[in-house]
């Protein structure tokens, strides 16, 4: 089963406790923003909200994030439109967000974007103990590929990899897979085949099964198609910013120093997101995660993001060209906190 089914509506909203026996000066009620992300697996992506959270930061600036899941145009049984229009703040993979914008120009304005780069990156190829793999030439084309994370540039990459190994890709054949690699028993082995890709915390969690182990790591990506790549992004409802702008300068305050911690302290924030899946997932190992970068739009050049969303463009993974300047929201410095 996809996490996204067990996940459910995730409240990220805090009040601070009152001490006991003191009175306490009446507190404005915190404001409501919802955030619906379009991510089939959970992973490092949603962990800049984990962490406003649980450090408390949405809760100083006044805000009430509420998280719920939907589907994205490249999830099977998703419709054409998706679930677009149901949130004020969204969080997806740049394929959606390219299908979308393509699809629709004007419909999302990014602020922030996770990527890896060539040092830096939480994906791999995991290969089963024993199975006397060593190398990507060593693969039996009769045996499929298992894909944890769902997504056609995921297949794409793997026949990249194939090929530079010096073996024909066109045998070889992909699933992407309905096994959580959490859950115990033979759920765990995760598909038929002795491969498989994912990105953290999945690899994580299968390395620690005891059955797994890493056969060519990370940052896939990056290293064979672009640098950067960026794996997801944040985005704002243009509505919401014409509707709300004072919240979504809050929700950008508060995903700054969420941002701001990550960098700061990196173990600590890899606790917080192994805690969380420890805690909806019982018997969940603790795990040894590997983040991404965490940026903010202003941060980034928009060449770069022009030459991923072309690349899609190109390998039919997005049905127009779009402009990245015009997808970017600038924040133009409106990261502090305001009185």
């Amino acid at each position: 089963m996809k996490i996204l089914r067990a996940y459910a509506a995730l409240i990220l909203a805090a009040g601070a406790p009152s001490a006991w026996g003191q009175a306490q000066p009446a507190q404005a009620p915190l404001q409501r923003v919802r955030l619906v992300a379009f991510m089939v697996d959970e992973d490092s992506s949603l962990l800049p909200y984990l962490v406003a959270r649980d450090k408390g930061f949405f809760r100083d600036n006044g805000l009430s994030v509420e998280i719920s899941f939907g589907l994205a145009p490249s999830q099977p049984g998703a419709s054409r439109e998706a679930d677009i229009g149901q949130g004020d703040v969204y969080q997806m993979s740049s394929n959606d967000v390219y299908q979308i914008e393509a699809k629709k120009p004007g419909s999302l304005k990014v602020f922030s974007l996770d990527y890896q780069d060539a040092a830096l990156g939480n994906d791999a190829l995991l290969v089963r103990r024993r199975s006397g793999i060593s190398s990507l030439s060593d693969l039996d084309p009769d045996k499929p590929i298992d894909i944890l994370n769902d997504g056609p540039a995921c297949y794409l990459l793997l026949r990249q990899l194939i090929k530079k190994a010096g073996v024909a890709p066109d045998p070889f054949w992909f699933i992407y897979s309905t096994h959580a690699p959490w859950l115990a028993g033979e759920d765990a082995d995760s598909g038929q085949g002795d491969l498989v890709y994912a990105h953290e915390p999945n690899c994580s969690m299968l390395v620690s099964d005891g059955r797994w182990e890493v056969l060519t790591e990370g940052p896939l990506f990056a290293k064979n198609i672009l640098s950067p790549w960026f794996v997801s992004m944040s985005c704002f409802a243009p509505e919401f910013l014409v509707r709300e702008p004072a919240l979504a300068q809050k929700v950008l305050v508060s995903y700054r120093q969420a941002t701001d911690f990550i960098k700061e302290h990196p173990q600590e924030a890899r606790n917080i997101l192994a805690r969380d899946f420890q805690r909806m997932f019982a018997g969940a190992p603790p795990l040894a995660l590997r983040l991404l970068h965490y940026a903010m739009s202003d941060d980034m050049d928009p060449g770069a993001v022009q030459k991923q969303s072309d690349w899609f463009l190109e390998n039919n993974l997005s049905p127009a060209k779009i402009d990245a300047a015009r997808l970017l929201y600038r924040v133009r410095g409106a990261v502090e906190p305001q009185p």
